[in-house]
Order: C-alpha cells, then structure tokens, then sequence
C-alpha cells in the first residue's frame, strides 16, 4: 500500500470521492503530493488522473496535487459537504478503501454509527505526525527505479 511504499503516515477520506493527504506540517507536502500523484497516474491510468476538470476525469479517482499550498481551500476532515444527502468529508482506514466502498454511505446521518463501531478515529494518529520528507522522496526514487 501507498503508506508503507514512501513511509508515510497518509490519511484517506471519502466524499464525495476519495482523497489523501499526507501531514499538513510537512516541509515540501507539493513536491512529494506532485511525484505520488505521477506515479499513480503512470501506473494506475485507468483509475487516477490529475485532471481538474470534472469532465475529463471520467469517474476515476482525481489525485488533487494543487490543494496543498498555503492558503488553498480543502474540505476538513468531517466537513459536512453542500450536497444532497449530507455527504461529510470522513476520514477512512486504509483497510476500508476497497472496490466495494460506496462514498455515498459516509455521510451525515450514518456518521456517529460508523464512529461508535470503530477502535479509533482514523485521524488521530494523523494529527502528530511529523513525517520525514526527505526519507519518503528517497524510497519513492528507489521504488521507481525498481
């Protein structure tokens, strides 16, 4: 899985598609979010893209490298989002991002359900973390030169 390739403590989050996101204490978070999202894409092209535009995303999962600069607007984690149906940007374990994940079950009035059936909230650990850039940068090349 991504976390264990680039030793990294990412989070994944549904809705109304899925994300991830590394720390946002992470000294250069744009160069490293710019290469996964390139190797994702090269690798996987059937289902990633860096396509901003919704057309030309196709319904594949869009790998959002632009959001991680300082000042740029993201849905926090548990945000309910303006849409029908309540959908909450709900921060997901790495075991549940599955084919079968349906992103429209995370939402508002299933939310406290979900949590109350979970060990631990998936961000917790997320929050003091202080990731080693340059040591994820490092595997990430040595992974690609396999």
């Amino acid at each position: 899985m991504l976390p264990e390739i680039v030793s990294l403590l990412l989070w994944v989050r549904g809705s109304p598609a899925e994300s991830i996101s590394a720390p946002n204490k992470c000294p250069a978070p744009c160069r490293l979010a710019e290469l996964l999202a390139r190797v994702a894409v090269s690798r996987l092209p059937t289902i990633a893209t860096t396509a901003r535009s919704l057309r030309a995303r196709e319904g594949k999962v869009y790998l959002d490298v632009v959001q991680n600069g300082r000042g740029q607007l993201l849905a926090a984690p548990y945000a309910v989002r303006p849409k029908s149906g309540g959908p909450v940007s709900t921060p997901l374990d790495w075991s549940e991002v599955q084919d079968s994940l349906d992103v429209r079950t995370l939402n508002l009035r299933k939310l406290l359900h979900r949590l109350a059936g979970l060990a631990r909230d998936p961000l917790l650990a997320i929050l003091d973390e202080s990731p080693d850039i340059d040591h994820s940068l490092a595997l990430l090349g040595h992974r690609l030169a396999e």
